[in-house]
């Protein structure tokens, strides 16, 4: 239901932060527990999941989630230990995509990153050490692809 509300109540509901005339009542997001990806040959071999281990900052959890959902991530893995929880500072970094795609977590990111190489998929890491292949030259034909992010 939309309410009015005056410029004060405004400020006393959000407790004085920015609201830019706007205030939302929702229910905390949770992430969904997962253990494993479904296997490789049930997806479409063009997609890509997000795997992000220890992003502590909840700003850059929801950049994260925001620019996965403009690439079209198939969905978001985070594990349920050292990483940020979802909280207001994540859902406003990401722009809305925390409120519209799958997040899921996992209880040990090795275990689950090697479930998911057993079901099949192909686990990518982000590096820019020397000798790290460019992602333009990973081959578009090697299946579904979980891509791996660390920490800050």
């Amino acid at each position: 239901t939309v309410h009015a509300a005056s410029k004060h109540d405004l400020n006393m509901l959000t407790d004085n932060r920015p609201h830019q005339g706007v205030v939302l009542d929702a229910e905390a997001l949770e992430f969904e527990p997962l253990d494993v990806l479904p296997d490789a040959m049930s997806v479409p071999p063009s997609t890509v999941w997000l795997a992000l281990d220890e992003v502590m900052d909840p700003q850059n959890l929801g950049a994260m989630l925001r620019s996965a959902l403009f690439l079209g991530a198939g969905g978001v893995v985070t594990c349920a230990r050292n990483s940020a929880p979802l909280s207001a500072a994540v859902s406003k970094a990401s722009a809305g995509a925390a409120e519209t795609m799958l997040l899921h977590s996992c209880r040990s990111m090795p275990r689950f990153l090697g479930r998911c190489v057993e079901a099949g998929w192909t686990v990518l890491g982000a590096a820019g050490e020397e000798g790290a292949v460019a992602a333009a030259s990973v081959p578009a034909d090697i299946g579904p692809i979980l891509v791996v992010l660390g920490n800050e």
